[in-house]
């Protein structure tokens, strides 16, 4: 059997109280099969699903998992170590298996076999016969019991529970919550420009109509009978064909609209997004700004581009 396996690390030495420890705990229903978490007493928690016979459907599966609990990470309150910093966990050692190629193609870094467990921060899949072989070095004997009642609950538990996507998480998918990961460490000012540039990541470059383009061609022929260097000609060439393209902000509004779909009652997404934008230009150009007015944009920008890149990832 093959079981996906997410760890991550709760932060800042957050000892919660209201769960027992080292205990695995049925959270939800996952496409028929059980989604157990465990909280250790080194303020880390591990999530599984039950076995897989396929380990390439089991890497499937926990690919939607860890995508569901980065996601969910990225909306607590809390903060966590999640191991997302790299998309290729480990090097490829001449003892594997696998060649280079067929290590690369397969993915075989997130596989982990009965002689080999690598108890790390992040996605693996481990070859084991049950949950209950999952165990480390000094870790105590584990049990399976029923969820039971708590006076308070972590909140990425109920995230997780009510995520009803099932995006992938892959290289393209890493590249940005490693960019969400820097945003939670970042004073505000550089929180807007990190989000600014995943909203940038999402877009797709569009051009603007034949009519257009075919006038600015027709300027740029012209600048062949002007007098200049060809040095001048080519910058102001490169300048024309910039200017084929529709402006980051339409691109940006263009993906609001398109995958923007939860409602918003603390702001207007489009007087937000033009907000922020403006700020980051004076951001960039070190402008003295409000810090007032950074933070609360910051805070619901974040909460913004969470929903349009978890919709965006359906279909990418």
């Amino acid at each position: 059997m093959w079981i996906p396996r997410v760890k991550i690390r709760l932060l800042y030495g957050e000892n919660n109280q209201y769960y027992k420890t080292n205990k695995w705990v049925f959270l939800c229903k996952y496409r028929h099969r059980n989604l157990y978490y465990k909280y250790n007493t080194e303020n880390t928690i591990e999530f599984v699903i039950d076995g897989y016979k396929n380990k390439k459907i089991a890497l499937k599966r926990g690919k939607e998992l860890y995508f569901k609990i980065l996601i969910s990470a990225y909306r607590s309150i809390f903060k966590y170590e999640l191991g997302d910093s790299s998309y290729i966990t480990r090097f490829h050692h001449e003892d594997d298996e696998k060649d280079f190629k067929t290590f690369m193609k397969n993915e075989e870094w997130f596989y982990n076999i009965k002689t080999n467990y690598a108890n790390f921060k992040g996605l693996g899949i481990y070859e084991a016969e049950s949950i209950s072989d999952l165990k480390y070095y000094n870790e105590d004997e584990i049990e399976l019991e029923e969820e039971y009642e708590k006076s308070k609950k972590l909140d990425i538990f109920h995230l997780i529970k009510n995520n009803t996507f099932n995006c992938l998480y892959n290289k393209k998918a890493q590249n940005i919550f490693h960019l969400f990961n820097m945003v939670e460490y970042a004073e505000c000012n550089i929180k807007i420009l990190l989000l600014c540039q995943i909203l940038e990541i999402m877009c797709s470059e569009k051009n603007r109509s034949t009519e257009i383009c075919d006038f600015i061609d027709g300027c740029t022929d012209d600048l062949y009978k002007l007098n200049i260097s060809e040095g001048e000609r080519n910058s102001l060439i490169a300048g024309f064909n910039r200017m084929k393209k529709e402006s980051k902000g339409k691109n940006i509004s263009d993906l609001i609209c398109k995958y923007s779909k939860n409602k918003h009652y603390d702001f207007n997404k489009y007087k937000l997004f033009r907000d922020c934008y403006r700020l980051r230009g004076k951001i960039t150009h070190g402008d003295d700004l409000s810090k007032e007015d950074i933070y609360i944009n910051a805070i619901y920008l974040k909460e913004l581009v969470l929903d349009i890149f978890e919709q965006w990832s359906i279909n990418n």
